[in-house]
């Protein structure tokens, strides 16, 4: 998982050079065959799109309802 907030750019380097490792690493072949890898590149899409640091378009923090959330959580 890379990217989920909007000022962590870096994380979406590091995660290109692992997919790139993955795909261009034909030892790891009998690996790729057992196991499935699943790559989340960007979780709050809008927010980073639109550069909100915490929240998504709504203004909901994703970090602290992720516990209880709520479809009415407008702030």
């Amino acid at each position: 998982m890379a990217r989920q907030h909007s000022g962590e750019t870096q994380s979406s380097f590091v995660l290109e050079g692992i997919v790139d490792f993955l795909m261009s690493n034909t030892e790891l072949d009998q690996v790729k065959k057992n196991y499935l890898f699943f790559i989340f590149p960007m979780i709050n899409v809008d927010g980073v799109k639109y550069g909100h640091y915490r929240t998504n378009l709504c203004g909901v923090d994703l970090n602290r309802i992720w516990r209880t959330p709520r479809k009415d959580s407008h702030p």
